[in-house]
């Protein structure tokens, strides 16, 4: 198993980061090797949401949201192809 973590400074303020983070299924609108993204289910967003990502060629992240701090931060455990 491995740990990803990513940070980045920016003038944006915090409401208006944490808006767009926390829309999970528009991660495909910002990070740019993502082509489609979808949440599976009712939940959209929390504890328990799956996301899906397809990053093309056949490639399919699964997500699962493991932790989320209401307008702060979220931790999710992932699953793909080797």
């Amino acid at each position: 198993m491995f740990t990803i973590s990513k940070s980045v400074c920016t003038d944006a303020p915090a409401s208006r980061v944490w808006k767009m983070l926390s829309e999970l299924e528009s991660i495909h609108l910002w990070v740019e090797s993502i082509k489609r993204s979808y949440c599976v289910g009712e939940s959209t967003r929390g504890i328990d949401t799956v996301r899906i990502c397809e990053l093309g060629d056949d490639v399919t992240i699964k997500e699962t949201i493991v932790a989320w701090v209401e307008g702060e931060s979220f931790t999710s455990s992932a699953k793909a192809p080797p």
